[in-house]
């Protein structure tokens, strides 16, 4: 690499080790938050929520924008947008002003995800791009491992306030170092693709599913708002597909690889991230492990993400095939899920560790493999889309997997205390239940401290019940990559067959 390709990977290492890191941190910032400006749990919620659903309705827009006005310049617009949100959110005075900041800061992450793949993929090639693309795999899980233990020491030490200056000093130096030194780039002569109706009912549509999902189980479809919701997303997703329909595309269609990749990046959502998100919880209620202890088990999960994304760079240049990797890889995540369900019992939580530690492992190759791989499968001409459509999905299904699993896990405990064989009546009144599984669903760490050893019983099973859900809809989605791969490589052999007798009749 030259002096300028370094400092471009600099930069979009810089922003995606702050983005998980704000993704990951920002759950450990909820009781402080509330304490000033004395707010409930579902509303501290809302805090992450909105970050979540701007990054994930926005980055498919933002790619197209960049296919207009060029990566690098929206890959450093977005940067310095989030730098200039977590000043706002450091000066946040109220709690609707923080609630804005968090919205425009997941806008400026939306152009960081849709912008920073597609860098790494144009200024790199071969070996070298497995190898940046690792570096990249690290620098998010580093993110995640460092995210909630930085958030935690600098909030204790200087209050909440410094944790989002901290993070507008690195986005804005990821912005104005890609600014600075990406004076070239280009703004492509291809005829423009950004419709900006297109992207706001987009938007609409998708913030709609997504509010449908997160709070339907809990108001109730019967719920004005969440009616309102599902009205907005059905006719949104409706008007683009008919507009689709009609506009001629001027793009290629993309190929049934880089979808089995794309899907592949969903995996990880219904494994790791409801185990990042709902681990620490179960922790304190079922097995009554300190604060400070639940940290460093949680380790046993996040340490992973650092090492093992280097793994993946020296096994692809040897020439091992990267469905080889994804193939352990999904068997590690699978394999500490399953032995989760048959081996963790309030009696026996020592293989915790065990467990925690596979899905890390296995999720630290994942992430450093499918972005790569995926991009590989498509033109140049297509990168920046593609990426932006991973993304999506992968910002997308960890708010449907998060949603998905604090409903099912309520639903699980409520179903328990209704058969359970003895006790039942004590555990469906007990109003400590309630409040353990409503703070739960809003995020909090905290849970009542009067909750009984039947309460840890239920929330034992719930969650076990809970787990086995992930674990279907994770087999689903890996069943579905393989799927997808064999739909591509039939259609390989199909052309090649078609193109063997074009070939002969030519000779003949």
């Amino acid at each position: 690499m030259n002096k300028e390709q370094t400092l471009n990977l600099i930069a979009v290492l810089i922003a995606f080790f702050s983005v998980p890191a704000t993704i990951s941190g920002i759950g450990t910032l909820g009781p402080d938050i509330g304490a000033s400006f004395d707010i409930a749990l579902v509303e501290i919620q809302w805090i992450f929520t909105i970050f979540l659903l701007c990054s994930a309705g926005l980055t498919v827009p933002a790619g197209t924008l960049a296919m207009d006005l060029g990566k690098f310049r929206v890959f450093g617009a977005g940067a310095l947008l989030i730098g200039a949100a977590s000043v706002l959110s450091a000066l946040s005075s109220n709690y609707a002003t923080l609630l804005i900041a968090r919205g425009i800061a997941g806008c400026g992450a939306a152009a960081l995800l849709a912008t920073g793949p597609p860098i790494l993929a144009a200024m790199t090639t071969g070996a070298a791009r497995n190898r940046a693309f690792s570096w990249f795999g690290t620098a998010i899980g580093a993110g995640l491992a460092l995210g909630p233990l930085l958030a935690a020491t600098i909030s204790t030490a200087f209050g909440w306030y410094a944790v989002f200056w901290g993070q507008a000093a690195l986005f804005l130096t990821a912005g104005v170092l890609m600014a600075s030194i990406s004076k070239a780039d280009a703004t492509p002569s291809t005829p423009r693709k950004f419709h900006a109706i297109d992207a706001v009912v987009y938007f609409l549509a998708l913030v709609g599913f997504f509010y449908l999902v997160i709070e339907g189980p809990s108001a109730g479809l019967g719920d004005l708002t969440v009616r309102i919701a599902g009205s907005v997303a059905a006719l949104g997703f409706a008007q683009i597909l008919i507009t689709r329909w009609r506009r001629p595309s001027r793009t290629h269609l993309l190929s049934a690889p880089f979808w089995a990749w794309t899907v592949s990046a969903v995996f990880p959502s219904f494994s790791f991230f409801v185990f990042l998100l709902y681990m620490p919880t179960y922790l304190f209620v079922v097995q009554g492990v300190a604060t400070v202890s639940i940290g460093w088990i949680m380790t046993a999960l996040t340490i992973p993400m650092v090492i093992f994304p280097m793994v993946t760079s020296p096994l692809l240049n040897r020439g091992v095939r990267a469905s080889t990797i994804f193939s352990v890889s999904a068997l590690l995540i699978l394999a500490g899920m399953v032995g989760f369900l048959t081996t963790v019992t309030p009696e026996a939580p020592r293989c915790i560790v065990v467990m925690l530690g596979l899905i890390g492992a296995g999720t630290g190759m994942l992430f450093s493999l499918t972005d790569a791989q995926a991009l590989s499968e498509v033109g140049d001409s297509e990168v920046t889309r593609a990426a932006s459509l991973i993304n999506t999905m992968r910002l997308g299904s960890e708010a449907a997997a998060s949603a998905a699993f604090g409903s099912v896990l309520w639903l699980s405990a409520m179903q328990w205390a209704k058969h359970a064989q003895t006790d039942a009546n004590q555990l469906a009144g007990d109003v400590g239940v309630s409040r353990m599984l409503s703070q739960l669903l809003a995020g909090a760490l905290k849970v009542p401290s009067e909750l009984n050893a039947l309460a840890a019983e239920a929330f034992h099973a719930a969650f076990s019940d809970t787990i086995a859900v992930m674990l279907l809809i994770s087999g689903i989605t890996v069943a579905a990559t393989y799927a997808l791969w064999l739909v591509g490589a039939v259609r390989d052999k199909q052309r090649h067959s078609i193109h063997d007798k074009t070939d002969s009749v030519v000779t003949k």
